[in-house]
């Protein structure tokens, strides 16, 4: 799992359990929703809408790739225009409480090291006769990753032996390495 995905999750966890007037979620993705039929809403979006890469130590040689990640997490609340109870009113309260339960949280906000920017709009589509508010919130986040490479052979043993200039073995040691745990064990 990237760590892009945790902080979408994370976020998930988070949303998914807000009440709005009371109401909670009918459906809720962790994908870009496209497409949603009147009895799937209110429904709530969690999901990666954008993340870019730049590298910290351009021209450093041969080293680790180390990046500065900025990842723009998509949050996306939509309901029925018509629906009296949910529209007045809710797409905001819907984005002060997205905000809170997420910038509020010590947790949370671990999971990056800066928060870029937080960007709201509205967007109003129409199904069949019927009309669907959505407001849609993008939390500009940023952390560094560092790619560790994956070394094809662990190493087991080292070998010290030193020799005079006449050729005589004047030390040999032969010291085991404990093996490193790894997080895929």
């Amino acid at each position: 799992m990237t760590h892009a995905i945790k902080i979408r999750d994370e976020a998930f966890e988070r949303l998914v359990r807000l009440k709005i007037n009371g109401r909670g979620m009918t459906t809720a993705r962790k994908a870009p929703i496209v497409t949603l039929q009147p009895n799937q809403l209110p429904a709530l979006g969690v999901f990666i809408h954008m993340e870019n890469e730049t590298q910290l130590d351009p021209g450093k040689g041969v080293t680790q790739p180390r990046f500065k990640d900025t990842l723009t997490l998509g949050l996306s609340w939509a309901v029925m225009a018509h629906d009296e109870e949910l529209i007045d009113g809710t797409l905001d309260t819907f984005v002060q409480k997205a905000k809170e339960k997420l910038l509020c949280d010590p947790r949370f906000l671990e999971l990056f090291e800066f928060t870029e920017s937080v960007t709201r709009n509205y967007v109003f589509s129409k199904v069949g006769e019927s009309y669907i508010a959505e407001i849609r919130l993008a939390l500009q986040v940023s952390f560094t990753i560092t790619y560790e490479p994956h070394a094809p052979y662990d190493l087991e043993l080292i070998d010290i032996k030193t020799e005079s200039a006449a050729g005589t073995t004047i030390i040999e040691v032969q010291i085991p390495v404990e093996p490193v745990p790894s997080d895929e064990d």
